[in-house]
């Protein structure tokens, strides 16, 4: 059961890490998009 638990853990912290990553990319893209590209 133990082990079990670990790897839930594991599992939940991976999908925060994703989730904040994929919001981290959105946000990058909405302020590119919001600046014009200084030429």
């Amino acid at each position: 059961m133990r082990y079990f638990w670990h790897t839930a853990k594991l599992v939940i912290l991976v999908q925060k890490l994703e989730r904040t990553l994929e919001q981290e990319e959105n946000n990058q893209q909405a302020r590119a998009e919001e600046m014009p590209p200084a030429c």
